[in-house]
């Protein structure tokens, strides 16, 4: 298996990104995309199914299937569309060949996950857009189990009344509309009308995380898609996502993802501008 290209879409509602995106387009013989969707409005066509964009659904595309991103024009600039796309290959030998086209033939589109995917998507696109072989080495490690997880056996798609999770889900809402704001525990358990107490043993128990954490890390995102995407500087982008500085603002984000804002940013706008022109076939 290889990777062959991986992004992150922050909230985008217009312009040349979102053309690019939305272009209707398949990919040839022993590749496959996923697409994961964080939020937004609008649908996904693959091939001549459409379905309705939700949080936290992931789509899966064979060769030669024809998809597209379909944004909802009415409600887009309110609610803009945040996802990863990952494409990559898979030799006919590999087991794990069989495995998604079984996935593929079944009923197995869209997929609503655990929210505790979310953040290996990100360390896929950090370790895959590294410049050392051997992150990228891992990155397609993370992506092959991630693959074997979700797509050979469906024990961690979660429904949503299950043990609890509807209240994740209202508090994840929560997060990503204020991720330019210092969120407090108390204050999202408030909105989402539980007790701070039983929203942190829900996400100890559905994510493995704290919510306050899960909040860092959402608002470290977020962050992420200005720097390769504007000119906006680190101090501008730190005050514009609620921290108190710039250096506050490099040490969590470091923290996060193991690399400087500068260095980040530094790595990804080359993907960036690199980018095909919306016109290109």
């Amino acid at each position: 298996m290889e990777i062959r290209d991986i992004v992150y879409e922050y909230r985008i509602s217009t312009g040349d990104r979102m053309a690019w995106h939305s272009r209707y387009h398949a990919h040839g013989e022993g590749e496959y995309e996923l697409h994961y969707f964080l939020e937004g409005a609008g649908s996904f066509l693959n091939h001549r199914a459409k379905y309705p964009i939700r949080a936290e659904s992931l789509f899966l595309t064979g060769p030669h299937e024809f998809h597209s991103i379909i944004p909802d024009t009415q409600h887009i600039e309110k609610q803009p569309i945040t996802y990863y796309a990952l494409l990559f290959s898979v030799e006919p030998e590999e087991e794990l060949h069989t495995v998604l086209n079984t996935a593929l033939s079944g009923s197995r589109n869209p997929l609503i996950l655990n929210s505790r995917y979310h953040f290996i998507f990100e360390t896929i696109h950090q370790l895959g857009g590294a410049p050392s072989i051997f992150q990228k080495k891992a990155a397609a490690h993370q992506l092959m189990s991630f693959l074997y997880t979700v797509y050979g056996s469906e024990e961690d798609t979660v429904p949503l009344s299950h043990g609890g999770f509807h209240h994740v889900q209202k508090a994840l809402k929560v997060m990503r509309r204020g991720t330019r704001r210092k969120l407090t525990v108390e204050s999202i358990a408030q909105r989402v009308g539980i007790s701070k107490e039983y929203l942190i043993r829900l996400f100890q128990q559905h994510l493995h995380i704290s919510p306050l954490q899960y909040a860092i890390r959402l608002r470290i995102e977020a962050a992420s898609g200005y720097l390769i995407s504007t000119d906006k500087t680190i101090g501008e982008i730190a005050l514009l996502f609620g921290f108190e500085n710039q250096f506050h603002f490099s040490r969590v984000f470091k923290k996060c993802t193991g690399l400087s804002p500068s260095l980040y940013r530094r790595y990804y706008v080359q993907y960036v501008d690199l980018l095909p022109p919306v016109n290109s076939i």
